[in-house]
């Protein structure tokens, strides 16, 4: 059958009359995908972490004299706000056996980070970001308390 012996007059009056079923099983196909995308996606877990009290309304820490990360003990490091002194914690400092049992650590969470499916590395990603996304406020104003360079925006809006 040659190509203009097709009768189009034929095909597109079929076409014409069938249409709205063919748009019909297309808005089907397509609502059923989403639903299916949205039934078998898991739902993205809530993470419940205490925040530190430095970053709760009206915290307000010890003003160092002479501002350093070195205090009167050196086996602790003294976190503080480069633009007022203001301490904001002590924590101890990492032995060499501290380093080395973080790195065996490390190296044990990638070797199971390795076997986990995209879709598990999807879901904690997406948990962090849900997580990031809902103290974005606090967490801004923390990293600027202690990375400031001038002014303590801590207490901005």
């Amino acid at each position: 059958m040659a190509l203009e012996d097709t009768n189009w007059h034929s095909i597109t009056s079929s076409l014409r009359s069938h249409l709205p079923l063919l748009l019909l099983a297309l808005f089907t196909a397509l609502i059923g995908y989403f639903l299916l995308r949205f039934l078998l996606t898991p739902p993205i877990p809530k993470i419940d972490i205490p925040l530190p009290r430095q970053v709760q309304p009206g915290w307000t820490g010890e003003t160092l004299s002479n501002p350093s990360i070195q205090g009167p003990d050196p086996s602790k490091i003294q976190c503080y706000c480069p633009a007022t002194g203001q301490l904001i914690d002590t924590v101890v400092a990492a032995t060499f056996a501290d380093v080395d049992l973080a790195i065996e650590k490390a190296k044990a969470a990638q070797f199971k980070w390795r076997q986990t499916t995209f879709s598990q590395r999807a879901l904690v990603l997406k948990t962090l970001l849900r997580f990031i996304l809902e103290h974005q406020g606090l967490t801004c104003s923390f990293g600027l308390l202690t990375w400031s360079r001038g002014h303590c925006t801590r207490f901005m809006s």
